[in-house]
């Protein structure tokens, strides 16, 4: 990401200065996955409103399809994900006018990952499954493994995180290790541990989330890789390894306290583990202040989403976000934290 961004500053200014703007729009679009992987969101933000901004300009549809999905990253990321499902179906829309299924998949995955986040169990599951179809017709391997990785990480939201382990370990983990993916390998691990942790297998959940952390902090992905030590957090105290699980929990707890949850996947769930685990040490102060900023974050998160149906399903539907808002009273000292 940090070579592509060098490489896509030259190419802006050549854009800027030839004024094409169907280039500048395509390369800030580019610029913006870069950046927000990178973890600046700051500049990603800055480069997505520019983006959106010229997509009235830009003619060709190919072109402003590519910008609808790229610019989605950022929101999805920032928290923003209504937004990001608002582009993503747009993205979809222009896609199928021009009969691109290509361009279809990849915005049916995407769209059925953001539902996934929404609580949306059902509608992503069947957006995932439409996706797999298609790049599993076109042969489109790359593709087709991170739908079926997505679509293990909806059967295990559905409850059933066997059949999302097998999803997983039979589509996705071979293609990303045969093509050197990192990015598709941390996050295959990620979402092993999920399942292995869900299943009650700890041990190998924790095997699971030190590969994806080690993967993921290779290339630089940091804020994954700390949803991978959320995970360490939780297995280490469910296997009675209160000191380890409090080493992993002031080593997590620093970073949300400096770095917020900027770039992590599931932070809601990171601000759970340091509640738990600090209330478990009895560092109350910690646990509330845990408590209370997951709290804020997930209230700030639901505000952004203006559907109103899709924000009751964000608040009631997702089992760490219902959990949260439980512990409201916990964190202004009413009473404990439970597991």
């Amino acid at each position: 990401n940090q070579g592509a961004l060098e490489s896509f500053k030259h190419a802006l200014a050549g854009a800027r200065e030839a004024g094409d703007q169907r280039l500048i729009g395509l390369v800030l679009a580019f610029m913006v996955v870069n950046t927000t992987r990178l973890g600046d969101q700051e500049t990603a933000a800055t480069l997505a409103l520019e983006a959106l901004s010229l997509l009235d300009l830009i003619e060709e549809e190919d072109t402003r399809a590519r910008i609808l999905t790229n610019v989605a990253v950022y929101y999805t990321e920032c928290g923003d994900i209504g937004k990001g499902a608002e582009l993503y179906q747009r993205q979809i829309e222009l896609t199928r006018h021009m009969g691109n299924r290509f361009g279809e998949a990849l915005g049916l995955g995407n769209l059925g990952y953001i539902y996934l986040q929404l609580g949306l169990f059902e509608e992503g599951r069947k957006a995932l499954e439409q996706a797999s179809q298609i790049t599993e017709d076109l042969e489109a391997r790359r593709n087709h493994a991170y739908n079926m990785l997505n679509l293990g990480l909806a059967q295990w939201r559905a409850g059933d995180p066997i059949a999302g382990r097998k999803c997983i370990e039979e589509h996705a983990c071979s293609e990303f290790a045969a093509t050197q993916d990192l990015f598709g390998l941390g996050a295959s691990n990620y979402y092993l541990g999920l399942c292995r942790e869900a299943a009650g297998d700890h041990a190998a959940a924790m095997n699971a989330y030190h590969d994806a952390r080690d993967a993921l902090n290779e290339i630089n992905v940091h804020g994954m890789a700390m949803d991978a030590l959320a995970g360490l957090v939780r297995c280490e105290f469910e296997q009675g390894n209160i000191d380890q699980a409090s080493a992993h929990t002031d080593e997590l707890w620093a970073f949300l306290r400096k770095e917020g949850s900027h770039g992590m996947e599931f932070p809601l769930m990171a601000y759970l583990a340091c509640g738990r685990m600090s209330e478990t040490c009895g560092k109350d102060g910690d646990a509330k202040a845990a408590l209370k900023m997951g709290y804020d974050e997930l209230m700030t998160r639901a505000e952004k989403i203006s559907d109103k149906d899709w924000r009751k399903s964000f608040l009631e539907n997702i089992p760490e976000h219902r959990r949260l808002v439980e512990a409201k009273d916990r964190w202004a000292g009413e009473t404990t934290l439970d597991k």
